[in-house]
């Protein structure tokens, strides 16, 4: 097998060229029991295979053989390599599913999952999933370096992002950037909106809201969540329109908010004043209690449902 593919290479020596085609000369006399087609096809089939192992190196004189010696290595092939043939074939099936994208230095890079959700990966950063994200567990490694996250709500199939040092973030929807550099001391994980769970295999670590950041310090384990200001931003409502009001908090807090169609609803108008430092659900029970209507919330608080109060 090595010495065929030495010699389909023009990598052998005068006394391991006369072997091989001494062997083709008393191949030709045998009788091979196919017709020219099926003939033709198995010698097309196994010689693109032995090019394809050989590979494609500047140095190397690619050439065909003669429609003899093709069926010949194709003869010969398929009893040397029937079991590693199975092998190759099932590690091509296996890595076929397989993913990765990765960052230079000073590169950055955008990239949309299959699911919907966007990475923005920093330099020097690697990600990695496998799978079909639109059907299978949502289930993402960042390797190294750094990355900006924002997950496409699924409450039926949370996200999972696998990070150095065994640690793992859980999220239904929501936005978060991760710093894991492998020649830095701390692993940071830092919210925009939503909340994740941390954990490190089944520890859990913190449960992260909007504007909390944590760092793990791998040298000493241990943990530590703290807040950073959330820039004050005034949200002011003048009769305004209850679908207009979702827009705007849709717009701030980067979650879905869902209002009913029906007369009374289209007829509302709203009035308030309030800050981007609230929480989303503390403007929009407040909204709600003043005009008679009841509010339900996703788990992940990533997506709010406005509705009519039962009588």
């Amino acid at each position: 097998m090595q010495l065929l593919e030495r010699y389909l290479a023009d990598d052998t020596d005068a006394t391991e060229k006369k072997q091989v085609d001494q062997w083709y000369d008393t191949y030709e006399q045998r009788e091979v029991n196919l017709d020219e087609n099926k003939r033709q096809q198995l010698a097309d089939d196994i010689f693109d295979h032995v090019r394809g192992r050989i590979g494609h190196k500047q140095n190397t004189r690619v050439f065909r053989l003669s429609p003899v010696w093709r069926v010949a290595a194709a003869v010969l092939l398929v009893s040397t390599l029937a079991f590693g043939g199975l092998v190759i074939m099932r590690q091509q099936y296996s890595s076929a599913d397989l993913h990765a994208s990765n960052t230079g230095d000073r590169e950055q890079r955008s990239i949309l999952l299959p699911d919907g959700s966007e990475v923005v990966l920093q330099h020097d950063s690697k990600i990695s999933w496998s799978g079909d994200f639109k059907t299978g567990p949502r289930e993402l490694e960042l390797v190294e370096g750094a990355a900006f996250f924002k997950i496409a709500h699924n409450s039926a199939r949370p996200f999972t992002l696998k990070l150095p040092d065994h640690l793992q973030i859980r999220v239904l929807g929501t936005s978060f950037s991760v710093n894991a550099y492998s020649n830095e001391q701390y692993i940071s994980v830092k919210m925009k909106t939503g909340r994740v769970a941390l954990r490190k295999n089944n520890q859990l670590l913190g449960v992260l809201l909007r504007g909390q950041q944590l760092q793990f310090d791998r040298q000493a384990y241990t943990a530590t969540i703290k807040a950073e200001p959330v820039p004050e931003r005034p949200i002011i409502f003048d009769h305004t329109s209850l679908t207009q009001v979702a827009a705007k908090l849709e717009n701030e807090y980067d979650v879905h908010i869902e209002v009913p169609e029906d007369r009374y609803s289209r007829s509302v108008k709203c009035s308030g004043a309030f800050n981007s430092r609230q929480d989303v659900r503390e403007i929009l029970q407040a909204v709600c209690l003043l005009h008679n209507f009841s509010l339900h919330t996703s788990p992940d608080h990533q997506i709010f449902i406005i509705s009519m109060t039962k009588k």
